[in-house]
């Protein structure tokens, strides 16, 4: 049976880089689905007929996540096809390429008669079944692999598990999947087909690796809150107060999984999501209707995790620090016409480093300060109380001095 590499879009299927046919000349059912462009899909395919007169050819997927594909760059059909017709899809590893579809729309495309993997007799083709470990297999964008070896080849293999829900990232986390799925190992069954000898796709399917769909977005969020957590309890070796997103991703000995996938507004969620945090209310406001979105959000790590919001007033700018859960909103104006927004930010940072170093009470009662600073401490009285909601009073506070 004679294979080839297809890859497919939502305009094309190409037969090579150079040579394609429009979508609407095959079967597939148009505006019922949406391929997935997060990446290119690709399939190694059979095909099974040719009709000479209508040059209709027909084709039947082996393979939805094929290893090796070189030969997409130089193959070439050696008769003209004017449509093709797809027979016998595999609906679970079809899907996996869509990301919009109405399943009814392909039922007469799917199989039916024949199971997913078929039987062992079957000529050119084996089936194994095989228990992984998952700390051997590697998490990549989309899919997992790992190597094996089969007794029909001289070295290992590269095996691969279409997932699109999954990210390299999870490479970090494997602990994380043991809790989840219940288990260290993945039940993995492998359809191999062969051809002169050579093994031209594997097949491999594991309802364990299936069920990270479900686990994936909690993942994300487990990796995320964590990469946080984890600033926050290092002591810094730094003479840097405030941090910007790019110099805490710096930080993080472990940033290619963690804090690289967040932005300023995404650490503000996770960690108004964890408990226990004093001040989220204020931090829910100074954040969405205080903050200029234009400017970036500045991090303390010490003496204690907190954000400098900055807010440009008519006359001031202004910078207000909110820790998690500290008794007061610190509030620092600086006059448009005295500094630049550089040399005001400067002015914050030494006033941070000096609190960092001395504490707060220290700095409010010190005198002389900088008279060109005009400090204000907003208090947020009854912050835990079930009975008064003073929030609002601390709302028309923080207003009256953003002019």
């Amino acid at each position: 049976m004679k294979t080839l590499v297809i890859r497919m879009d939502n305009d094309f299927i190409w037969f090579n880089p150079r040579l394609n046919l429009p979508l609407s000349s095959t079967n597939f059912p148009s505006d019922q689905f949406k391929f997935s462009t997060a990446r290119q899909v690709y399939w190694r395919v059979a095909m099974t007929s040719y009709e000479k007169i209508q040059k209709i050819l027909r084709l039947e997927v082996l393979d939805y996540l094929p290893h090796g594909f070189s030969e997409f760059e130089t193959q070439f059909p050696k008769a003209e096809v004017r449509f093709v017709e797809f027979h016998d899809l595999d609906w679970e590893q079809l899907v996996k390429d869509l990301t919009y579809f109405k399943k009814q729309a392909f039922e007469t495309l799917l199989k039916t008669s024949k199971p997913d993997m078929g039987p062992l007799e079957e000529q050119g083709q084996a089936i194994i079944t095989v228990r992984i470990p998952i700390k051997k297999m590697v998490f990549h964008n989309g899919y997992v692999s790992f190597d094996y070896k089969f007794r029909f080849e001289q070295k290992e293999m590269e095996v691969r598990i279409k997932n699109n829900h999954i990210l390299a990232e999870f490479e970090h986390v494997k602990s994380y999947f043991y809790k989840y799925l219940e288990t260290r190992y993945c039940d993995v069954k492998m359809k191999i087909i062969r051809e002169d000898g050579k093994t031209q796709s594997i097949i491999a399917k594991s309802e364990q690796v299936d069920k990270i769909r479900e686990a994936a977005v909690e993942t994300l969020k487990f990796i995320k809150t964590e990469s946080i957590k984890r600033l926050i309890k290092k002591t810094w070796l730094t003479d840097k107060s405030l941090f910007s997103p790019a110099d805490l991703f710096q930080l993080d000995d472990k940033s290619d999984f963690g804090l690289k996938l967040l932005s300023q507004n995404d650490i503000i969620r996770q960690v108004l999501a964890w408990d226990n945090v004093r001040n989220k209310a204020q931090l829910e406001y100074l954040s969405g209707f205080v903050h200029d979105n234009k400017e970036k959000i500045r991090f303390t790590l010490s003496p204690q995790f907190g954000f400098l919001f900055t807010c440009s007033g008519k006359k001031k700018i202004h910078f207000l620090w909110e820790l998690l859960n500290s008794n007061a909103t610190y509030i620092w104006s600086f006059d448009k016409n005295e500094l630049s927004k550089i040399q005001s930010l400067e002015k914050i940072e030494e006033i941070v480093s000096f609190i960092r170093v001395n504490g707060r009470e220290q700095y409010i009662s010190a005198t002389g300060w900088d008279e060109n600073i005009l400090f204000n401490r907003v208090f947020h009285k009854g912050a835990r109380s079930n009975f008064v909601d003073h929030f609002p009073k601390w709302r028309a506070r923080i207003n009256e001095l953003l002019i």
